[in-house]
This record gives structure tokens, sequence and C-alpha cells, in this order.
């Protein structure tokens, strides 16, 4: 599940989730992976996930969604990614759901 809090003075518009895979493996000895952007450069990369919907979000509100993440049924090396978010703010309420097919 994510969760987006936003701190500042004022307003804000959110058009993408910036989004990055880690892993936590505990196999001989516990190792840790991550492609988020303040960790060490690798091979795993980031992507944007556009919203069809322009979010704006004012000091104290909150974006609350989940993401799903699952290997494509016809070629298991594509994935499939839905996302479920929801804003009930001052300026902005939404609730919708959007499908992403990565390669």
């Amino acid at each position: 599940m994510f969760k987006g809090v936003l701190d500042g003075q004022a307003c804000s518009w959110n058009k993408s989730l910036p989004t990055w895979e880690s892993c936590y493996m505990q196999i001989l000895q516990a190792r840790q992976f991550s492609g988020g952007p303040r960790s060490r450069a690798t091979h795993w990369k980031q992507t944007v996930l556009y919203l069809e919907d322009v979010l704006t979000i004012c000091e104290g509100e909150t974006i609350i969604g989940s993401m799903t993440v699952a290997p494509n049924k016809k070629n298991p090396r594509d994935v499939d990614i839905m996302v479920k978010y929801s804003l009930s703010g001052r300026r902005c309420v939404v609730s919708r759901v959007q499908f992403y097919k990565m390669r």
C-alpha cells in the first residue's frame, strides 16, 4: 500500500507516481537491493506511472491507494500493474483504478 502526505505551505499538483522496486532476501545472509533514487545505482530501473487525473493536494491532505504488480499471463516477461488511488481534499475529490502494462 502506498500513502502520500504533502508537507508544505501551499497546494501542489500531482500527475504521476514515481515508482521503483526494492527487495529483501535472506538465504545464507541478509541481502537488500533497491532501485530507489537514494540507493546506489544498479541495473534495476525506476519508472513513472502517469495518472488520468491531475490531483490537487493541499497541506495535510493524503493520497491513499494500493498497487498490484503481477507477471502478464501471455508473456511472463511483461508486467501488469493495477493502481487504485483516492483523494478527498478541499480542491480535489477522486477515486480511480488504472491499469498499466510494462514491457
